[in-house]
């Protein structure tokens, strides 16, 4: 018996263990994208709650760091709607929605549902379009999944050969199976078992100018840079000419010479000045 207990206490030692108050037994995310880009979500959350806890908090990533010489990119994150939303709160790096009521405990199943539009505007590739959503972020909820179930709508037909669904822990690559509807338009998959830490992500990649209506997210940057520079010079070329105009001093000042006394030599003056 204590082999089998000290087996046992190991194994447990060895696992990721939740850090959170509950675990997820489904959660289900239907996506709608449009032609400019533009995302819908729909997400519902059934969860167990391990012990009494007010609720949780659903964090949406909307500000992604620049890599490989590309910019920065952030989205906007509104039209908010929830089963139960006591507060939605931003950071500028996630917005988050406080799912529960800080009045009541919940404990055992419980469901939580939320919708919202997501807005990222024009990808930064010049030779294709993409979208790429991590339908469950590696860094979320630090807690088991047990089912995730995901249904993304295009605009336009995809190919199934540009459509990639991968998960794991970050970096990792295994592929998971996905279906495509006949029509091309919709992708949808599932995985199950998920430990915390794990990930997964879809990424579809189309031809450039699938998106036909997506605005430039740095449209406004370039202007105001470009704004910036006419300003700058301009107010450089109104320094010179005041300067030009009226900055220069044309008067000439003499320098102050000193001479000794008349009838002196410097070597009176120096025999007085000693003493």
């Amino acid at each position: 018996m204590r082999r089998l207990s000290a087996l046992f206490i190991a194994i447990l030692s060895i696992l990721p263990l939740s850090a959170e108050s509950f675990v997820v037994d489904r959660y289900s995310v239907s996506i709608d994208v449009d032609s400019a880009r533009d995302m819908h979500f729909e997400e519902v959350m059934d969860l167990d709650f391990i012990y009494p806890s007010h609720g949780i908090i659903r964090d949406i990533q909307c500000y992604f760091p620049g890599y490989d010489g590309f910019p920065a990119t952030r989205a906007e994150v509104s039209d908010i709607r929830a089963s139960e939303a006591e507060e939605v709160r931003s950071d500028g790096r996630f917005v988050s929605i406080v799912l529960g009521d800080s009045g009541r405990l919940i404990t055992g199943p419980y469901s939580f549902a939320i919708s919202y539009d997501f807005d990222m505007g024009k990808d930064y590739y010049d030779d294709y379009d993409e979208v790429y959503i991590n339908i469950v972020s590696a860094d979320g909820w630090n807690t088991y999944i047990g089912m995730v179930e995901f249904s993304i709508t295009l605009p336009f037909p995809v190919s199934s050969d540009r459509v990639w669904v991968t998960y794991g822990q970050y970096g990792s690559v295994p592929r998971l199976p996905f279906a495509l509807s006949e029509d091309g338009l919709t992708v949808s998959g599932s995985a199950s078992s998920l430990s915390p830490g794990e990930a997964v992500t879809v990424r579809i990649e189309m031809e450039e100018g699938y998106f036909i209506d997506a605005s430039d997210p740095y449209a406004m940057a370039r202007l105001a840079f470009m704004a910036g520079l006419i300003l700058t010079a301009a107010l450089i070329i109104v320094a010179l000419i005041l300067f030009f105009r009226f900055g220069r001093e044309n008067r000439v000042i003499a320098p102050v010479e000193f001479d000794p006394p008349e009838g002196l030599t410097p070597m009176d003056l120096a025999f007085v000045l000693n003493g």
